[in-house]
């Protein structure tokens, strides 16, 4: 009937609008960190079936060395679901059949000691007009993101006193690669661009 085509289309753009704020706020919002130690190989293993659940018929390997780092458990492992997640998005209709690769190595560069992490995936890579832009909030080039995604994960990995680069591979396909110190000195205390505006 038609009251419950109606009913169905405000269903969904309210679904959409609660989606939009909720990462919004976790933009905007002051995060506070936990500082446990979080184990990240196991903490990655168990979200893999969250991302295979989300894009189904992705393979997603493990590969390389991963220690515990001191930072907040939950936060990571949404910067790494999030990560996971659109790579696989990514390949989830590449013809030749899509995959991603989470690739862990410890690194010691002066006096920093840390992991780096890196996911990779077989896609048509990142535009070169979208490279610069990625991080920035409410860039998407998707047709439902909201433009958050990848600005909350940098959000994370920054108060986390990390990094995190974007780039294509030379052989195709896009990959992100995150670095954390194994102990964070301080936790930094992030302006959103917003507060900046």
């Amino acid at each position: 009937t038609e009251l419950r085509e109606h009913s169905e289309k405000i269903l969904d753009q309210t679904r959409s609008l609660t989606r939009v704020v909720t990462e919004f706020l976790k933009f905007a919002r002051p995060v506070e960190l936990a500082d446990e130690q979080v184990a990240l190989r196991p903490m990655i293993e168990c979200l893999l079936p969250e991302v295979a659940e989300a894009v189904p018929g992705v393979p997603i390997t493990i590969e390389g060395e991963f220690g515990d780092v001191s930072g907040d458990d939950a936060l990571l492992r949404q910067a790494i679901l999030n990560l996971a997640r659109n790579a696989a998005e990514a390949v989830a209709e590449n013809p030749g059949g899509g995959r991603v690769i989470i690739r862990g190595a410890i690194e010691q560069s002066g006096t920093m000691h840390g992991q780096r992490i890196s996911i990779a995936d077989n896609g048509p890579g990142i535009p070169p007009d979208a490279l610069t832009k990625i991080f920035v909030p409410f860039y998407t080039t998707k047709a439902n993101g909201t433009g958050l995604g990848l600005a909350v994960v940098q959000k994370i990995v920054v108060q986390h006193g990390g990094t995190i680069v974007a780039r294509n591979q030379p052989q195709g396909g896009a990959e992100f690669i995150v670095w954390l110190p194994f102990v964070r000195e301080a936790v930094r205390a992030i302006d959103s661009a917003v507060a900046r505006i």
